[in-house]
């Protein structure tokens, strides 16, 4: 899978959970049950973060890496804006195998080096198994917000390290 296919990809992901939470809003403005409303907004909360880190991800991978280079599955995120964005895949859309090549190169270092062992556990859960913050949490026997904000530190780490490798 291309570099734009995998971007396209979670663009389309992003923009399902968009038009769900519009859905949810809608279905909340006219809830009667205070039950109801309730769970409507926790649905709400929950695919929030799901949200942006689709939007973050189609970022990534149109800037990063390509889906076969299983490696770079831990990178951290970019945000740049989508006009950014276009721009600079219109100024890069010429071979960038060099710059895969010393991020591959450089991810595990990063990895290592940057991340306590805490937000390693962390990320092996959230990318290489593919679980929830929920899941997350309850296995690691942590609150809900200490992911979160132990994945938001480890992207951020790995973003500003693997940012001066490129």
């Amino acid at each position: 899978m291309t570099l734009m296919e995998m971007s396209a990809l979670y663009d389309d992901s992003a923009l399902r959970i968009s038009g769900r939470l519009a859905e949810l809003r809608s279905a909340l403005r006219v809830c009667g049950s205070e039950d109801e409303s309730r769970r409507l907004r926790r649905r709400m909360a929950e695919l929030k973060p799901m949200l942006t880190q689709c939007r973050k991800l189609s970022c990534l991978t149109a800037r990063y890496y390509d889906r076969d280079f299983t490696a770079m599955t831990n990178t951290g995120y970019d945000f740049a804006d989508r006009a950014g964005l276009q721009a600079w895949l219109r100024a890069q859309s010429g071979d960038n195998s060099q710059r895969r090549q010393r991020l591959l190169r450089n991810l595990p270092r990063a990895v290592a080096a940057e991340l306590t062992p805490r937000q390693r556990e962390i990320l092996e859960l959230y990318i290489d198994r593919g679980m929830t913050m929920s899941q997350i949490a309850q296995q690691l026997r942590i609150n809900k917000s200490t992911v979160s904000r132990s994945l938001r530190r480890t992207f951020q780490r790995l973003r500003r390290c693997l940012e001066y490798s490129l």
